[in-house]
């Protein structure tokens, strides 16, 4: 039965699944965790903080993070005990080889939560969305620059996307459900009229009545049918699909 790791866990996604919204979530909870972002992307979001805390020399981190990802992890780990802290990171499929040391070193050691976004099409569109403003998060006190934005979808593309992704979700759910694996399906958390708790809390730590504030907003309010200008092509491929993990 899966438990909740005294020290660490990674978040496990891909991008435009809602990660930055669900930790913005996690850290209303967790306020004494030590959270990382994308630490094993290259240029990782925390690099210079990474780097401080760690004390290691300007550039230390790339190289590490390239070559030796394992050592990375398990430095920070050392950090977090020695904080007396939990620490949380996310990393996304592609950033480490799947044949890397670092996974086993997850599933022995941790706890996975794996946070998949259900409608692949939104996700598609998500991505598009902000590879062509240029903005990858919405903050309360930014503008939206994505409002107008109308996308012609490649429906070849997208279906290599979604093959990639099925892909993915298959050999993490195959490599971590006999740990402290943990699923997640962003629409679960995003939607006003659903009780997220037993999704946004695989851990069962916290009381209901807690208050849980997200920092992000959602980039794309609108439906897809007025953002996608070939969508009688696509329609069809607009639907939630759980690759049989609910339960």
């Amino acid at each position: 039965m899966p438990s909740f790791p005294t020290d660490k866990a990674i978040i496990l996604s891909q991008e435009r699944s809602g990660t930055n919204f669900f930790i913005s979530g996690m850290l209303s909870l967790w306020t004494d965790g030590i959270w990382f972002r994308e630490i094993f992307r290259g240029a990782g979001d925390n690099h210079k903080e990474i780097e401080k805390i760690l004390g290691w020399n300007e550039g230390e981190y790339e190289t590490i993070r390239r070559d030796e990802p394992l050592r990375l992890w398990e430095a920070l780990g050392v950090y977090a005990k020695d904080t007396n802290a939990p620490l949380f990171a996310k990393i996304f499929y592609p950033h480490v080889a799947l044949d890397n040391a670092l996974w086993t070193h997850f599933l022995e050691t941790g706890a996975v939560i794996h946070l998949i976004r259900k409608n692949s099409l939104k996700q598609f569109v998500s991505l598009k969305l902000a590879e062509t403003s240029g903005q990858w998060m919405l903050q309360d006190t930014q503008d939206n620059l994505q409002s107008n934005i109308r996308l012609t979808i490649d429906v070849r593309e997208f279906e290599r996307f979604e093959k990639r992704k099925t892909e993915h979700v298959e050999w993490a759910h195959e490599n971590f459900s006999n740990g402290n694996y943990f699923v997640s399906f962003y629409e679960d958390i995003s939607r006003a009229d659903t009780d997220f708790w037993e999704t946004f809390d695989p851990f069962g730590q916290f009381e209901r009545a807690t208050d849980v504030q997200f920092g992000f907003q959602k980039q794309n309010t609108r439906p897809l049918s007025e953002v996608i200008v070939n969508y009688d092509e696509v329609r069809l491929l607009d639907y939630d699909r759980d690759y049989g993990l609910q339960t």
